[in-house]
């Protein structure tokens, strides 16, 4: 099985850049991983342009709980099918902070409303410093991945301890195993589970040869065309 690499740009880009970064990426292509990249929702049609192929395909940051409606502002699964998303980010760390998008009813719908419309969730979870150093990490990814405990459709789980995020600080190869492990051993049916939080070239090699670890969620990383070059020349 090959191991995923996603790419989430954050609110980061423009069409010139994006389309200078992905003639550039793609002229060098690679067998060792599959690339999953998450824009903003103003670069899915400049990306959409690009990724045609199996190796390279296009996610989504987030969506909308709701199928329509009068929501200013928000982007429904359909809308992201038109562009032919295949994954989608949810519970990201920094919405679940920010925007205290951590309510397990809303977290379930709007995975719900991918899954109606053939989008794979990419669920993330994670925990804080003090969860860390008051030993509850276990308890509290268990405790995010309540929202999943009726849900039999394929989904990605994204690692990503929250104070790893930005910080340039990661867990060691053992604490990223044994989370992976724990999060695995919550499930009979097989799941892939990937790491995210300050990855980069330096580190992501050591990440990807583990067993457990099924692929990596690169942020700042994967903004830099030679950044992302790194992790395919490893």
């Amino acid at each position: 099985m090959q191991k995923l690499i996603v790419a989430n740009w954050k609110m980061y880009g423009s069409k010139t850049m994006a389309e200078a970064f992905l003639k550039t990426f793609l002229y060098s292509k690679t067998d060792t991983y599959n690339y999953i990249f998450c824009p903003p929702f103003t670069l899915l049609a400049s990306f959409e342009k690009f990724l045609n192929s199996q190796k390279y395909i296009l996610g989504a940051q987030n969506c909308s709980s709701f199928e329509n409606g009068a929501f200013t502002g928000d982007i429904s699964a359909e809308m992201l099918k038109e562009f032919n998303c295949s994954y989608c980010l949810i519970g990201h760390s920094e919405r679940r902070q920010i925007y205290h998008e951590d309510d397990e009813k809303i977290l379930t719908t709007k995975i719900q409303q991918l899954l109606k419309h053939q989008i794979t969730p990419i669920f993330c979870v994670g925990e804080s410093l003090e969860d860390k150093k008051q030993g509850t990490a276990f308890q509290k990814i268990k405790h995010q991945l309540n929202v999943l405990k009726e849900i039999n459709n394929e989904i990605i789980i994204a690692y990503e301890p929250i104070w790893a995020i930005g910080t340039n600080k990661v867990p060691n190869i053992q604490e990223i195993n044994e989370m992976h492990q724990f999060i695995k051993n919550l499930y009979l049916k097989p799941l892939k589970v990937l790491y995210g939080g300050s990855v980069n070239p330096q580190n992501a090699a050591d990440i990807l040869t583990s067993d457990q670890v099924d692929g990596i969620l690169v942020g700042r990383a994967s903004l830099e065309v030679a950044s992302l070059l790194a992790l395919k020349e490893r």
